[in-house]
């Protein structure tokens, strides 16, 4: 008994959660606010059908009602399918949007350690110790030296002959330490920055951590003879998602099938005790034949036809 109560609470939220999330898949398909609330009204209107149509379908297939009947099914797969792909819908919607963004964050992540990496070698070859500033004052002092070839080389941009050369040689060679102070600074600049944003972006480093985690293992496992992707698992969890929906829906036609065929059994039943108001049993410890007339009763049988029809239901 108590195994019972447990599995009917397990199927009413099992139906609870499938119909909130039709409701869900039916709303986010809405343009407005309006259309959001007719269409979760419509998949939650659809959903209850598919609960409802099973116990209908076998009680009109018992009244001989075959061509409503056949309605009442038809119905009730066209429900299913309904149902089914709002499941699929919900799945695959709330997967693709967070594997979405965990993409998105694995690249950047990804990315951007790059550019750092990149900029780290970069930065262990400048070997200049020396600020910008530090190197600006030594040029002042330099500059005068060249006094000589700094309008023949347009302030030692265009050396031409070794004398001028040598001339500005001191001079040219602070301002090649001046920008590899500067390109220093600036990847300085940029390091910071980019650790900080690293910092600030989630630990993601693939999208779909179970697929990945699950397709590796499947290779693993098979030594490579399984060549399972990620993106078969993907499509495995949400066939499973539609299998999940697709037993809830079976197991609601199987109970209410089972309702229809107790429905009727009851009725049947509730008959037996009209026929013993029109036939009074006799006191004779027997229901057989008359002992006065030969004949049989006519309520003779009703006993077995009971336990008959109490078996059925059973």
């Amino acid at each position: 008994m108590a195994i019972s109560a447990i599995l009917v609470v397990i199927a009413l939220a099992i139906a609870w959660f499938g119909i909130r999330i039709n409701a869900w898949y039916g709303a986010m398909l809405g343009r407005t606010a309006e259309a959001s609330l007719l269409l979760a009204g419509l998949s939650v209107a659809a959903d209850s059908l598919a609960l409802v149509l099973p116990a209908t379908g076998r009680m009109l297939w018992l009244d001989r009602r075959l061509g409503a009947a056949a309605m009442a099914w038809g119905l009730w797969s066209l429900t299913t399918v309904i149902a089914l792909l709002a499941s699929v819908g919900f799945a695959s919607l709330n997967i693709a949007d967070v594997t979405a963004a965990r993409a998105k964050t694995a690249s950047s992540i990804e990315r951007l350690s790059a550019r750092l990496e990149q900029l780290r070698l970069e930065r262990l070859a400048i070997r200049e110790p020396r600020s910008v500033a530090a190197i600006d004052a030594e040029i002042q002092i330099a500059q005068p030296g060249t006094a000589a070839a700094w309008r023949a080389t347009a302030g030692c941009t265009d050396v031409t002959l070794p004398k001028s050369g040598e001339a500005c040689a001191p001079l040219l060679t602070l301002r090649q330490a001046r920008g590899e102070a500067m390109r220093r600074d600036a990847i300085d600049a940029e390091l910071h920055d980019l650790a900080i944003e690293i910092d600030r972006l989630p630990a993601a480093t693939v999208a779909d951590p179970q697929a990945d985690t699950a397709a590796r293992l499947a290779r693993w496992l098979t030594a490579g003879l399984a060549r399972i992707t990620p993106e078969d698992v993907a499509m495995a969890r949400i066939a499973d998602g539609v299998s999940a929906a697709g037993r809830r829906l079976g197991n609601d036609a199987r109970d209410g099938a089972v309702a229809g065929r107790k429905s009727t059994a009851q009725d049947r039943l509730g008959e037996i005790p009209q026929l013993t108001e029109q036939w009074a049993l006799p006191s004779a410890p027997h229901c057989g034949p008359s002992s006065r007339t030969g004949t049989a009763h006519p309520f003779a049988g009703t006993a077995s036809r009971a336990d008959a029809i109490r078996a059925d239901e059973g």
